[in-house]
């Protein structure tokens, strides 16, 4: 008995089924990738395929078989009828669809899904859905957490009162909030898209603005830049924060920036700096004025020491020519008369009234001498009666000068400590114009007005230039006196035109 057979070749078959072994396993593994499976499904006879990333996805095993009423079950109640809907209208019609829905695992996993669908058509019929299951929940997190860094970033931008911006690398405004559309004064659709050269009025203002923008850009470094503002309301001063703005490759595609309005803070901060300026300079001039004041005072105090010793002199001269010599004749006088009345014999009464002239002469001029070192009516009277008596004294001594005078204050309005000023510098003052003057009328006035009172010397005399007179022991010491009893002196002189001369002391 025998046997035949028939061998084929099939080769070519193999090589298919391998790689289509191949491509299912490709499949699997991309599916696993993506977390996404396969389904067919029938509304009309209730039949339901899953692939295996349908089942990876709900988590259920792959020998449950569940038909399309129990697999809808996956899904949240609310998206059943729309799923049950979409399907009929497709096998129905055709069209394919797509619906995100959530659903929850067989272990309780809630997860967002994607399905989609379309009829599936076997010579012209339709007999099937078929379509994509993908698990989307990272996507739709991811979503979420854009939708709220987007609405945390709107209510930073709409609430924040500077200007928030961003630009591209032209220049061009691509996002800024509602605080930059009220600097620039316009609304948002006449300013996205466009340049600060373009929608800022001042076309100057732009341009700075952009060479900045431009600067920062090119650099790549972050600045803090001073930027103004001019517009027909004024001008106003920015103090603006900007940044490059990187892709993902860090090239620099656009500019991010804050701007903060410091127009008050620069007025307050140039208001300052006036104020130290000017401060620097009154304290330099201050500085000035108190080494000239201390070289006065050196150059007086040598004048007053020269003046001391030049009293001294004097009062020695006056005691030894005036005084002495009237004493040594009343003391040669009285000898004489004693030597008489020793030996017994008469002494004449005119010799005896003789000797009392003399001394009186001598008192007199003792007290002359003590009313010019210090005068004691002064003391005993006031200012005022003393002004009367320095005045009777200079007229009795300068009968062709006349002294007016014209008190118009009480003794109490004037402090102690200015009294002796005041009788010092008006007798400095008649006795220089007595030495240099050439007139002969004097003016003496004392007044009170607004808290201050006024001393007032006038005379007719032939003046002199002040700026070029040399600055001798009378006219400093008057000076000097008032300034160190915190008074204010001044001299007015003319030449030919007499000299008047002003002190006044607040009370």
């Amino acid at each position: 008995m025998g046997g035949f057979g028939i061998t084929q070749d099939i080769t070519d078959r193999k090589r298919v089924e391998e790689a289509l072994r191949e491509s299912e396993i490709f499949l699997k593994e991309t599916q696993s990738i993506a977390r996404v499976g396969g389904w067919k499904a029938n509304p009309d006879t209730d039949f339901l395929q899953w692939t295996e990333g349908v089942y990876r996805i709900v988590e259920a095993p792959l020998d449950y078989k569940p038909g399309l009423a129990e697999g809808l079950k996956f899904f949240l109640p609310q998206y059943i009828p729309i799923l049950r809907e979409k399907l009929r209208h497709s096998l129905e019609t055709g069209d394919p669809f797509q619906l995100e829905c959530e659903a929850v695992t067989t272990t309780g996993k809630r997860l967002w899904t994607e399905v989609r669908g379309l009829a599936h058509r076997i010579e012209g019929k339709t007999s099937h859905v078929i379509g994509t299951f993908q698990d989307i929940t990272e996507r739709k997190r991811a979503e979420e957490a854009v939708r709220r860094s987007e609405a945390i970033l709107r209510a930073v931008l709409d609430n924040n009162p500077d200007p928030i911006f961003l630009k591209d690398r032209d220049g061009r405004l691509l996002l800024a909030n509602p605080a930059t559309f009220a600097v620039v004064g316009k609304p948002a659709e006449a300013v996205i898209g466009k340049t600060d050269a373009e929608f800022y009025d001042d076309p100057a203002t732009g341009r700075a603005i952009m060479e900045n923008d431009r600067r920062i850009m090119d650099s790549g470094q972050m600045e803090v830049v001073e930027e103004t503002v001019s517009d027909p309301a004024g001008t106003r001063v920015y103090l603006s924060t900007k940044a490059p703005y990187c892709d993902a490759e860090g090239r620099v595609i656009g500019l991010v920036g804050v701007t903060r309005e410091i127009t008050e803070r620069k007025r307050a901060e140039d208001a300052l700096q006036k104020a130290h300026d000017a401060l620097e300079m009154r304290v330099q001039e201050r500085t000035e004025e108190l080494t000239k004041s201390q070289q006065r005072l050196q150059q007086l105090s040598s004048q007053l020491l020269l003046a001391q010793e030049k009293e001294r002199k004097r009062v020695a001269v006056e005691l030894h020519d005036g005084l002495m010599s009237e004493l040594d004749a009343t003391k040669f006088l009285l000898e004489g008369k004693i030597m008489l009345l020793d030996q017994g014999k008469p002494v004449d009464p005119a010799e005896l009234r003789r000797v009392a002239d003399i001394l009186a002469g001598t008192m007199k001029e003792a007290r002359r001498l003590m009313n010019n070192l210090h005068p004691s009516v002064l003391d005993e009277l006031g200012i005022i009666a003393t002004i009367g008596w320095l005045c009777g004294e200079y007229q009795k001594a300068y009968p062709q000068i006349t002294v007016q005078q014209e008190i118009a204050v009480s003794e109490k309005d004037i402090a102690e400590g200015i009294k002796v000023v005041i009788y010092r510098v008006l007798q400095e003052a008649l006795n220089n114009f007595a030495r240099h003057g050439k007139g002969d009328r004097v003016e003496v006035s004392l007044s009170k007005s607004e808290g201050a009172f006024f001393l007032m010397i006038r005379d007719n005399g032939q003046g002199f230039d002040v700026a070029n007179a040399q600055k001798g022991l009378g006219l400093e010491s008057m000076r000097e006196r008032v300034e160190l009893s915190g008074g204010e002196f001044q001299i007015e002189s003319t030449t030919g035109q007499g000299t008047t001369i002003r002190a006044n002391w607040s009370s």
